[in-house]
């Protein structure tokens, strides 16, 4: 097979490869920030709903995208740490920290096609209201 050749060569082949394990723990502590960080970011950006100014529902928006992108940001790299490999790892910091502006600007546009999808939605009928909110998750989470 042609794919073969392009990832694993074995006449290259030293030695071993590496085998790293998993802690169990900060895996859970990973999952249960994601979801504590999903159901809080949602939460604060279902309040730019009933915001009566658009400095309020902006900042409810904002809000929610902070606490959902930090919690995404925050559940990778906890991820990361659970995984133990038989080397040293190193992270540099202000990379580290930069990683941070993706996951914020994906979930504010995700926290904003949210509240428009549910306002348009709440409008219409309570059933579409529904599935925007079933939905929503789902697709930032994708």
């Amino acid at each position: 097979m042609l794919t073969d050749s392009w990832f694993y060569q074995p006449e290259l082949h030293q030695g071993p490869l590496l085998h790293g394990h998993h802690d169990h723990t900060l895996m859970l502590v990973s999952i249960l920030i994601a979801i504590a960080a999903s159901w809080l970011g949602l939460q604060v950006a279902g309040l730019a709903r009933k915001a009566s100014t658009t400095f309020t529902r902006q900042g409810a928006l904002l809000s929610g995208a902070i606490a959902l992108g930090g919690g995404i940001w925050a559940m990778h790299f906890i991820g990361m740490l659970a995984f133990t490999l038989p080397l040293e790892v190193d992270y540099d910091r202000g990379i580290t920290l930069l990683s941070m502006v993706p996951a914020m600007a994906a979930s504010l546009v995700a926290c904003t096609c949210w509240h428009a999808l549910s306002c348009k939605c709440e409008t219409s009928s309570s059933a579409a209201f529904s599935w925007a909110q079933v939905s929503a998750p789902c697709i930032m989470s994708a």
